[in-house]
């Protein structure tokens, strides 16, 4: 059994809202983009400076672990319950050099579609409450043994896509650590509570969040036309 203390007990995150989110409600950029699948998709990025070289640490793991948590009290059970949302996903992407991003994913319902500030909203408090709670070591080691099991009955992939994988992953880890090169993307090791906090208090905020929705129905509204595969969308600061 894994045990969680999440933070919607006293209130619901969307009572919240007034008072976590206020004035601060000032996003970043907003994208909304022509999808060509049925789904609608709304996928809200922050940008945190690179963590690549934090391999034993992974201090963006502990944000994942907690927004992407399916139980009760959790940010996607009470989407599910307001009928905003079907699924959620959250994970840590490199995208550019020096930069690292925490993306959380949500698959909107035609209701989530309709109201998808509404669930910007319900995520921004949610992250204004995690923020503001002490980074728990039990939590990094829940994470941390899921990590384990997952290398230790990892399937044997693909050997050239493995081999390619490697060859780039090598280039996140310094001379004297390549030989974890293997075993780096599974590895938790150095729990550290102040990093952790000061990333997610320094980072987590509205102002640092890029809004991109996903949708069909978006098409109308944009003005711009993706080079090479001509994917219409448009952007608001």
């Amino acid at each position: 059994f894994f045990f969680f203390f999440f933070f919607f007990k006293q209130k619901t995150a969307y009572e919240m809202l007034r008072s976590l989110v206020g004035s601060e409600m000032c996003i970043r950029d907003s994208i909304n983009a022509e999808y060509m699948g049925s789904r609608h998709i709304l996928k809200l990025s922050w940008l945190f400076p690179d963590t690549r070289m934090l391999y034993k640490s992974k201090p963006l793991f502990y944000l994942t672990f907690l927004a992407g948590h399916e139980g009760p009290n959790s940010l996607l059970s009470y989407l599910l319950d307001e009928e905003l949302a079907l699924s959620l996903t959250s994970s840590v992407s490199h995208k550019e050099a020096n930069t690292s991003f925490f993306n959380t994913t949500i698959e909107l319902t035609e209701k989530g579609l309709n109201e998808y500030m509404k669930v910007v909203e319900i995520v921004t408090a949610y992250m204004n409450l995690i923020k503001h709670k002490e980074p728990q070591a039990y939590i990094f080691e829940e994470n941390a043994a899921m990590s384990k099991l997952t290398f230790d009955y990892k399937s044997q992939p693909e050997v050239f896509d493995y081999i390619t994988d490697l060859a780039c992953t090598l280039q996140d880890y310094k001379e004297q650590d390549v030989s974890d090169v293997l075993v780096g993307p599974y590895t938790l090791e150095e729990f550290d509570a102040e990093l952790i906090g000061s990333l997610m208090r320094e980072r987590l905020k509205p102002e640092n969040m890029l809004v991109a929705l996903l949708s069909k129905t978006c098409a109308a509204e944009t003005n711009l036309e993706e080079k090479w595969y001509k994917s219409k969308y448009s952007v608001q600061d």
